[in-house]
C-alpha cells in the first residue's frame, strides 16, 4: 500500500494540471482504492458523463414506446438509473483476475455519483455487493484499518482468516482469482427509484453450468412473469429450471439447487424491500400474488451446497432502524444525523458514511490538507486557515485515514449495537459451495413487463 504522498506520484504534474477538487477526491479516496488503480479510475471518468434529467429514457425492453406517458415520471427516472446501471457494468464486464475488491467499489462509486449527482446520496442506491464462490451475498470491501505493510497486522490479519474459513477460504484475500466465481450485485437510483441488478463473472470455464443454470432460471422467471401471479409458482419455475443442472468439479458431478433462503423482492420508492417476496423454491402456504403498477427486483440464486444460506461475520450493509433514539456520544450522534438526512431509507456501507462526512466537511483529514497544500499559493493557505477557525464545532478532526476509518467503524458497531442502525453481514453456504446470481428489475403493469435493467450483456 501506498503511502499518503505517493498518492501525487502518479503523474508528473504541475499546479496548472490538477484541480484541487481533483486532488480533494483522491484524498477522500485514499485508502479505500490503492493509488496505482486510480489511473485507470480516471481514465473511465473522464469520458463518463452525466445522465441529464429533462431526457426521456428509453429501455432495451420497453414493450411500449408511451409507457412513460402513462406512468409519469418514476419510470423514466428507473430507466435513468438503470442507464447508469449499464454503463457501470460495461466496465465491470472487463475485470481479470489480480483485480482488488476495493477499486471494484470505488469505480462504482465515483461513476454512479458522477451520473446521478444531486440525488439523494447522488444515485447510490445501496452498497456494492462482491460475492465469492460460497457467498451468496453481502459481502463487500469495508474500509482499510491498517497499513498491510506493518508486521503485527499481517499477523493479526492471518488469525482473522484462520477465525473465518469456516465460512470462505478465499473471499477475504480482497483480489480476484481465475478460480473465483464472483457475484456483483450494485443499485443505481434517480428520485428514490431503485435498479436493482446482478451477474456472476467466472474466468474458469468448468463453473459454466453453474452461471447458465441462475442465468436462465432468471429469465424463464421473468417471462412467468404478470400481473395476479403467484409467488410460489414463480419460485416452482425458478428451482425446476435450476434443478436441471450439475456441474463437474474434480471428477465429481455436483448437482445445483436453487437457495432456498433468499428470495427477490418488490421494490418502492426509497426502499429496496417493499413487502412481497418472491422465493427461488415452490412454496405451497405462500399466497402471494403481484401487483400491477410496481418494480419488482427478480433474482435467481444456483449453489452447489445445501442451498441454506446463514450469516458470516462482519456487517458490510447497513439501513436505519426502527429505534428513534440519538446516541449520547458527540461523533455517532453527527454521523446517525447524516445518514438520516443524506441517505434516509436507502442501504449504505462504511464508504457511503465516510465520502459524506468528507463531502460535508463534516470530518477533516490533516494528512490530506497537507498533500493538497502543495499545489496551493501561500495566499489560498491563509485562506484556508481562517475558513476553518470559522467552521462549526460540529467539525470532526483526524490525524490520517487510518485513525477515521477506525473511529467511523467503531460509532456504526456502537449505532448497530444499540438498534438504531441494522446491519447485514455477508450471507454464506456451506464451505467449498459454489454460489451463482443473476438479477433483473422489473416493471410490471396492465399493458405487460418491461425489464428496466436488461441491456446487451444480460
Amino acid at each position: 500500500m501506498s503511502k499518503t504522498p505517493e498518492i501525487f506520484k502518479i503523474r508528473d504534474l504541475s499546479i496548472d494540471d490538477v484541480p484541487i477538487e481533483k486532488i480533494e477526491q483522491k484524498n477522500q479516496t485514499y485508502n479505500d482504492c490503492d493509488a496505482e488503480w486510480w489511473e485507470k479510475i480516471d481514465q473511465i471518468l473522464e469520458k463518463t458523463e452525466f445522465l441529464p434529467l429533462d431526457k426521456i429514457y428509453t429501455s432495451t425492453d420497453a414493450i411500449s414506446s408511451d409507457r412513460v406517458r402513462h406512468h409519469g415520471d418514476n419510470l423514466n427516472h428507473a430507466r435513468r438509473a438503470a442507464e447508469a446501471h449499464r454503463r457501470i457494468r460495461k466496465e465491470l464486464m472487463d475485470l481479470q483476475p489480480g483485480t482488488p475488491y476495493n477499486f471494484i467499489c470505488t469505480l462504482v462509486q465515483q461513476m454512479t455519483t458522477k451520473m446521478l449527482k444531486g440525488e439523494k446520496n447522488d444515485g447510490l442506491g445501496f452498497p456494492t455487493g462482491i460475492s465469492v464462490n460460497d457467498c451468496a451475498a453481502h459481502y463487500s470491501s469495508n474500509l482499510k484499518v491498517a497499513d498491510k505493510k506493518d508486521d503485527q497486522i499481517k499477523k493479526e490479519t492471518q488469525s482473522t482468516l484462520i477465525r473465518q474459513s469456516v465460512f470462505s477460504s478465499k473471499v477475504n484475500d480482497e483480489v480476484i482469482k481465475s478460480s473465483d466465481v464472483i457475484k456483483i450485485d450494485y443499485g443505481c437510483h434517480s428520485n428514490g427509484n431503485i435498479i436493482d441488478s446482478a451477474f456472476t463473472l467466472i474466468w474458469d470455464d468448468k463453473f459454466r453450468p453453474i452461471l447458465n443454470a441462475s442465468k436462465e432460471a432468471t429469465n424463464k422467471a421473468i417471462n412467468y412473469l404478470g400481473v395476479d401471479c403467484l409467488v410460489s409458482e414463480i419460485g416452482r419455475e425458478i428451482s425446476e429450471v435450476i434443478g436441471s443442472y450439475e456441474m463437474e468439479i474434480d471428477g465429481q458431478m455436483l448437482p445445483i439447487q436453487a437457495v432456498k433462503n433468499l428470495n427477490g423482492h418488490s421494490i418502492a420508492p426509497y426502499i429496496i424491500h417493499a413487502g412481497i417476496s418472491i422465493p427461488n423454491i415452490y412454496d405451497e402456504y405462500n399466497n402471494q400474488r403481484l401487483k400491477s403498477d410496481t418494480f419488482y427486483a427478480l433474482e435467481t440464486f444456483a449453489t452447489t451446497g445445501n442451498g441454506i444460506v446463514r450469516d458470516g461475520p462482519n456487517s458490510t450493509h447497513f439501513m436505519l432502524g426502527k429505534r428513534n433514539t440519538l446516541p449520547a456520544d458527540p461523533f455517532n450522534k453527527k454521523i446517525l444525523e447524516t445518514i438520516k438526512e443524506k441517505i434516509g431509507t436507502l442501504p449504505f456501507s462504511q464508504r457511503f458514511v465516510k465520502r459524506i462526512l468528507l463531502n460535508e466537511k463534516i470530518v477533516t483529514i490533516e494528512s490530506d490538507e497537507k498533500n493538497s497544500n502543495i499545489y496551493k499559493t501561500t495566499e489560498n493557505i491563509e485562506n484556508d486557515k481562517k475558513q476553518k477557525k470559522a467552521k462549526n464545532k460540529n467539525n470532526f478532526n483526524f490525524a490520517d485515514h487510518l485513525s477515521f476509518n477506525k473511529a467511523l467503524i467503531t460509532a456504526l458497531s456502537s449505532l448497530t449495537a444499540l438498534k438504531i442502525l441494522d446491519g447485514y453481514p455477508p450471507l454464506y453456504d456451506n464451505p467449498r459451495s459454489t454460489v451463482s446470481q443473476f438479477e433483473h428489475t422489473i416493471w410490471l403493469d396492465e399493458h405487460g413487463k418491461e425489464i428496466v435493467s436488461k441491456g446487451m450483456d444480460y
